[in-house]
């Protein structure tokens, strides 16, 4: 009795060739020495990809979301003296939205609401209900285009007149505003 015994599928030795279509078994040391393969490969990617990405840090700065143009409002509180047919004094607002320049803007006083044009010193503004137009222009003796210079004192006149037969709108009137703190 031999003591070795045959492999069941006898393999081609040196020198011999394998018969066609005989298939080499894969060997545990083949396995091994592919799974490290693939480990070192694996690793070396990983460390190129560190490497590139741990270069000097470069910060980018993108503007092309962020609104252009903003527009500000500025407010200012006043107190307002009519001389019309009698004295009175009220609360009156006055604001401003300005860009590079001051353009329009909102005044609330005696009259009632306006939406003002501003034209250098000069904001003007009308309005019209049913029956009667009020028209307003407010004076400021510096420019009101300027941003952040709302004036310490506007002058102006508040004129009324009637488009339907039959109504009075009542008197034109003559403003003084003074700021308050």
């Amino acid at each position: 009795m031999p003591l070795l015994k045959e492999p069941r599928h006898p393999r081609a030795r040196i020198g011999e060739q394998r018969s066609p279509g005989e298939v080499r078994p894969v060997t545990n040391r083949t396995i091994l020495v592919m799974g490290i393969g693939v480990v070192v490969l694996a690793a070396l990617a990983m460390g190129a990809v560190l490497w590139a990405s741990a270069g000097t840090h470069k910060r980018v700065t993108s503007d092309k979301n962020l609104p252009k143009g903003g527009v500000t409002t500025y407010v200012a509180s006043y107190e307002e003296t009519v001389q019309s047919s009698k004295r009175q004094v009220v609360s009156a607002t006055l604001s401003l939205n300005c860009a590079a320049t001051c353009t329009d803007g909102d005044f609330t006083g005696y009259g009632g609401d306006f939406t003002l044009k501003v034209d250098g010193s000069r904001a003007a503004a009308s309005s019209h209900s049913s029956c009667e137009s009020q028209s307003l222009v407010l004076q400021a003796g510096l420019s009101l285009a300027v941003p952040q210079q709302l004036p310490q004192s506007l002058t102006g006149t508040l004129t009324r007149s009637s488009t339907c037969p039959g109504t009075d709108a009542g008197p034109s009137a003559t403003l003084e505003l003074r700021r308050t703190r």
